[in-house]
């Protein structure tokens, strides 16, 4: 679970003044830096490196990608004067972690983990997986497009016996922008993974935008949402060029998925979304078995061979919705390089699945 707030690190207006013996302001060299990395590849760069992988008790074991993104997100906040100027500290700090001596080859795309030294943890422990900054996001009226057609949503879902729906134009602008903010600026992207990174609602990723999401979807959809439990709520953000998720179903009834990052970020307008296979495991599977992010004594892939599925292409704001049992995985992406272009989805899951 993510550290509460250092306190010194507590306060982080962007008014804040940094002390000047601690932190002297930024010199002009550091500043052209600091601006090259906000635009720059700073996640393809990482991905051809790794930490120093000693197999010590006191070394912490880390994700390559989650080291990346901090680094690029830190420099985002800064470069946006959401932190003090004293926080570019802590990005230099990332790239001497990340710039250390490979001492084995590594692939990010298959080896995204590392063992973090306790030198280096000395550099950055202050700020890693730590609440620095939670945006206070604008007030945005209805968040659910007026222009959404919950109607025609629902007459897709029951015309499919496997409940798919995709449709664009979810959020009205506000929300959507609100919600963008809020994936580029709040640091609690905390869960490690392979090629891309989690934000969980019960480690920071809610807000009030999607509090009222929840609660517009309940009424516009009250056939199928209505009363259900949220199970869950995340976000995932991802490196260029990752594999994504792999083949899985998810413990609910309901998956209602959306996408924020702009349409100029995908590099190629067919791909970058997802591919839902139209195939359910038997009633009362058990939810490891049909999960490929583990170890799994059944071939997902086998088992989806002969089974039609649709490849839903990336679009931002479009909203795909569907049943949690049928098999699904995140299509091939090819986003353009760059802190803000890194894909986003957000996924709601509700309803508790029978046993």
């Amino acid at each position: 679970p993510p550290r509460p707030p250092h306190a010194s690190v507590q306060a982080t207006s962007s008014g804040e003044a940094c002390d000047p013996e601690r932190f002297p302001p930024l010199d002009a060299e550091e500043v052209a830096l600091m601006v090259d990395l906000s635009r720059s590849s700073i996640g393809e760069e990482a991905e051809r490196q790794s930490l120093s992988a000693l197999p010590r008790l006191q070394d912490l074991f880390v994700s390559v990608s989650k080291l990346a993104h901090d680094m690029e997100q830190l420099s985002y906040l800064v470069l946006k004067g959401k932190l003090p100027h004293c926080f570019w500290r802590f990005v230099k700090a990332y790239i001497s972690v990340i710039d250390t001596p490979l001492n084995a080859p590594f692939d990010a795309k298959t080896d995204d983990w590392a063992l973090l030294q306790p030198s280096d943890w000395d550099h950055i422990g202050l700020v890693y997986s730590t609440l620095i900054y939670f945006p206070a996001l604008p007030a945005v009226g209805r968040v659910v497009n007026d222009n959404f057609d919950f109607s025609l949503a629902r007459q897709q879902y029951h015309s499919s016996s496997h409940g798919l729906v995709v449709m664009d134009g979810l959020l009205s602008p506000k929300a959507l922008d609100a919600l963008l903010q809020f994936t580029l600026e709040a640091t609690v992207w905390f869960e490690l993974k392979t090629g891309y990174i989690g934000a969980y609602m019960n480690q920071g990723f809610a807000n009030d935008v999607l509090v009222q999401l929840v609660q517009e979807l309940r009424i516009g959809f009250p056939d199928l949402i209505g009363d259900l439990e949220l199970m869950h709520m995340w976000a995932f953000k991802y490196n260029q060029g990752s594999k994504g998720i792999k083949l899985h179903v998810d413990d609910a009834l309901l998956n209602l998925n959306f996408w924020v990052v702009p349409d100029t970020a995908n590099k190629n307008s067919s791909s970058g979304g997802m591919i839902v296979y139209l195939k359910e495991p038997p009633t009362g599977f058990d939810l490891r078995t049909y999960n490929s992010q583990r170890e799994t004594n059944v071939d997902l892939d086998a088992f989806v061979a002969s089974a039609p599925s649709i490849v839903i292409p990336y679009r931002q704001n479009r909203v795909v919705m569907f049943k949690s049992s049928l098999l699904h995985a995140t299509d091939e992406h090819d986003f353009s390089t760059g802190y803000e272009n890194r894909r986003v989805s957000i996924t709601l899951l509700f309803g508790k699945r029978s046993r």
